[in-house]
C-alpha cells in the first residue's frame, strides 16, 4: 500500500500486468454474490471507501457505473459485489443504513454515491445518542425497513453467499442497530456467511469518544459472538501507527485510516473476483479460521506498507519472498492493537495478489512456519491456508493481507472487561439505558459472556503463551 501524503486513487505507479489469456478476467458465468451491509457513520465511509476501490479493480466508472476498460467488458467478476442493470452498468450491492442522515447526504455527494440506489438507502432522524439500546430496542421501525431491503437484495441474487457488515461497536447506531440487524438477517438466512469487519474502541483513552462507548462495546461484542462467522478488529489507534510509521504520514487524519481498511476489506473477496491458482471464498475461510465456533474473531495485516520515500521502497514493492516477516515480525503490520508476541498462533491464512509463482508462496509459506513453529499449535493441522489471484491492486505488482487466529487478541477484551467493571459496579450512566427498557441483568450477561470468551481463548493457548519478556521472535535459521 503505498502513498505520499494522503489517500487517493491517483493513475497507477507500475500497471497491472493483464491477463495473457483473455477468458481469465471472469473467474465464473455464476458469481456467490456478496451483500454490502454499511452502518452508522464509520461503516458508511469505510465501506464506501471500499467501494471506491472495488470499482477502479473491475474498470468500472464510479460516478456512472459504466465499464470504462478498453474492450467494453469489466476485469474479473464483478458481480460478486455489484448488480448489473439492463442498460450494463454495474450498481453497489449496498444497504446504507444510519439514524441519521447527515453520512448519507455526505456518501451522496460523492462520485460513487451516484451508483447507490435510493431505495437502498435507509436514514432516519433523532440519532440514537450513543446509546446501544436506543439503536438495538428503539430503532424498530429503521430497522424493518433495513430488513425489507435486504429481503430485496437476496431476491435479486442468483447465488447469496454472504453478508458483508461494516461498522463501529462504540455507537449506538454501529453497535446496537447493526447486531439487531445482524441477528434479525441470520434467523432467515441461517446458513450464509455473516462477516462482520469491527472498528473496536480504542484501547489508549486519549483515543475515547465517548464515555459510554464502554457499555455499547460489551453488549455489541455479545451479540457478534453468538451471530458472527467471522469478526475482523480494527483499532483506529493501530491504523494511525501503520500510517505514521510505515507511510511516513505524520498527521494521518479518519481518511488515511480508513483507507486502510477499506483495502483490506476489498481483499477479502479477491479470490472470488478474479483468477488465479488458489481460489476461495469467505466460507473456506471461515472453516480454515475457527477451529471453535464462539472463537472467530481474528487480527488483520498488510503488506508491503511502504511509503516511496522509504530506501526498501522498490525492493518491496517487486520481492515477496520478505512479507510474510514484514507481517510477522515487530513492528508488525496489524490492523488491530494486538500484539502477535503475546499469544500462541491457532490458525492464520493469506491471500495473495499479483503474478507470482505458487511455489514460491509454499515455500514462503513453510519457511515462515519452521521459523516460528514455536507459536503454531501443533494439534492444528495445516493451520496456515494460501489464497491467491492473479490480479495485483491497481498500483502495485503484488500485495499479501493475512487473518490470524491468536490468543493474544484477548487483550482487547480483557481491557474492555476493566473499564466496563470499573463503571457498571458504580451503576454509571446505567439509568440512560434502563430508561429505554433495557435490564440491568443484559449487561450481566454481556460481561459474563466476553469473560467466557477470554477464558476460551486462554484455555487453548495456556501451553504455548509467550511472556513479553522472552524477547523477539526468532527469525534467524536453524542453521544459524
Amino acid at each position: 500500500i503505498l502513498f505520499e501524503s494522503a489517500p487517493s486513487f491517483s493513475p497507477l505507479l507500475f500497471p497491472t500486468e493483464p491477463p495473457s489469456d483473455p477468458q481469465r478476467t471472469s473467474t465464473q458465468s455464476c458469481a456467490r454474490e456478496v451483500i454490502t451491509l454499511q452502518v452508522g457513520q464509520y461503516g458508511n465511509e469505510v465501506a464506501t471507501t471500499m467501494w471506491d476501490h472495488l470499482a477502479t479493480e473491475h474498470s468500472i466508472t464510479s460516478n456512472t457505473g459504466a465499464v470504462s476498460s478498453w474492450n467494453g467488458k469489466p476485469v474479473g467478476e464483478p458481480r460478486v459485489h455489484f448488480s448489473e442493470t439492463q442498460s450494463g452498468r454495474f450498481l453497489p450491492r449496498a444497504l446504507l443504513v444510519d439514524s441519521e442522515c447527515g453520512t448519507l447526504d455526505a456518501i451522496r455527494s460523492r462520485p460513487i454515491g451516484n451508483n447507490f440506489r435510493d431505495d437502498c438507502q435507509v436514514s432516519g432522524r433523532g440519532g440514537t445518542s450513543s446509546n446501544w439500546a436506543v439503536g438495538h430496542y428503539q430503532s424498530t421501525e429503521l430497522a424493518d425497513h433495513a430488513l425489507d431491503v435486504v429481503r430485496k437484495l437476496t431476491e435479486d441474487c442468483d447465488s447469496f453467499h454472504a453478508l458483508h457488515l461494516a461498522h463501529a461497536i462504540g455507537g449506538g447506531t454501529g453497535g446496537g442497530l447493526a447486531t439487531y440487524l445482524l441477528s434479525k438477517i441470520l434467523e432467515e438466512y441461517p446458513y450464509q456467511i455473516m462477516l462482520a469487519n469491527t472498528l473496536f474502541p480504542p484501547i489508549a483513552h486519549e483515543w475515547s469518544e465517548g464515555a459510554t462507548e464502554v457499555y455499547n462495546s460489551v453488549l455489541s461484542v455479545h451479540q457478534l459472538v453468538e451471530n458472527a462467522t467471522i469478526c475482523n478488529m480494527f483499532h483506529n489507534e493501530a491504523l494511525a501507527g501503520l500510517c505514521q510509521r510505515r507511510l511516513k504520514i505524520k498527521k494521518p487524519n479518519f481518511k488515511h485510516m480508513n483507507n486502510i481498511a477499506a483495502l483490506f476489506m476489498a481483499d477479502l473477496t479477491a479470490p472470488m473476483r478474479f483468477s488465479g491458482e488458489r481460489t476461495s471464498d469467505l466460507r473456506k475461510l471461515a472453516v480454515n479460521l475457527t477451529p471453535f465456533p464462539r472463537t472467530h474473531f481474528h487480527v488483520p495485516l498488510l503488506a508491503p506498507l511502504v511509503s516511496p520515500k522509504d530506501k526498501i521502497y522498490k525492493s518491496a514493492r517487486c520481492e515477496f519472498d520478505e512479507w510474510l516477516n514484514h507481517i510477522w515480525d515487530p513492528p508488525t503490520c496489524t490492523l488491530a492493537a494486538v500484539n502477535l508476541q503475546h499469544g500462541c498462533i491457532v490458525c492464520a491464512a493469506t491471500i495473495w495478489r499479483g503474478w507470482m509463482s505458487t511455489k514460491k508462496i509454499e515455500e514462503a509459506t513453510r519457511d515462515c512456519i519452521r521459523r516460528r513453529s514455536s507459536y503454531f499449535r501443533e494439534w492444528v493441522p495445516d493451520n496456515f491456508a494460501s489464497a491467491h489471484c492473479d490480479y495485483a491492486r491497481p498500483g502495485e505488482r503484488r500485495s499479501l493481507s493475512a487473518l490470524i487466529n491468536c490468543a493474544a487478541i484477548q487483550e482487547p477484551f480483557k481491557v474492555l472487561s476493566e473499564r466496563f467493571t470499573q463503571l457498571f459496579r458504580r451503576k454509571a450512566y446505567l439509568h440512560w439505558y434502563t430508561a429505554v427498557g433495557m435490564d440491568e441483568m443484559e449487561f450481566v450477561e454481556a460481561e459474563s459472556n466476553m469473560n467466557d470468551l477470554v477464558s476460551e481463548y486462554q484455555d487453548y493457548s495456556t501451553c504455548c503463551c509467550i511472556e513479553e519478556e522472552e524477547g523477539e521472535w526468532d527469525t534467524s535459521d536453524e542453521s544459524g
